[in-house]
């Protein structure tokens, strides 16, 4: 037995070339096949948390009421309050809207057409802190139950933050601005 490893020793030689490569399929060689077509989407995943309310604006909108009931058959006068000073109403943006009593849930933006027919119009006088309310031509606005002016400082227009606004939808400028009912 010791003889016969000898004698496998001693037959070994030095090691030949390497030998070709196998057929594609076979561990470690080939060609790479084709890319798959894509996998369906997954599903939509939960709604994250909402971020932090952002800081208050700085619009700086005043909004002056004046729940007097008045019949438009003339000019109805009023008078602001004393913090709205002449050189505030001179360097502002001023915007007016009417409640009627014939449509007690709709508010509408002067100068305009109420109720398709009347054209109401304001006329504001800064030296006397005064806004009159007239109605230029109609007769089907019986009463006018609330008149809201909207003050709003021109420097706040430079910014061009409410440039969007349907300044006449008065529900879409209260929550631009974030006003009380």
């Amino acid at each position: 037995m010791l003889i016969a490893a000898l004698f496998v020793t001693a037959c070994e030689g030095p090691e030949g070339p390497a030998g070709p490569a196998g057929p594609a399929g076979s561990a470690g060689a080939g060609t790479t096949g084709a890319t798959g077509p894509a996998g369906p989407a997954g599903t939509v995943g939960a709604t994250g948390t909402a971020g932090p309310v952002g800081a208050t604006g700085s619009a700086n909108v005043i909004q002056v009421s004046f729940a007097t009931d008045f019949a438009p058959t003339a000019s109805k006068d009023f008078t602001f309050p004393a913090a709205i000073t002449t050189d505030m109403l001179e360097k502002s943006v001023v915007m007016v809207y009417l409640k009627t009593s014939n449509n007690a849930t709709n508010w509408y933006q002067i100068p305009g057409l109420i109720m398709s027919s009347d054209d109401f119009r304001y006329i504001l006088f800064p030296a006397s802190r005064q806004i009159r309310i007239l109605r230029q031509t109609g007769t089907g606005v019986t009463t006018i139950t609330n008149t809201r002016v909207l003050i709003i400082p021109a420097a706040i227009l430079l910014t061009g933050r409410a440039a969007s606004i349907d300044w006449s939808d008065y529900q879409l400028v209260k929550e631009t601005f974030h006003l009380p009912d």
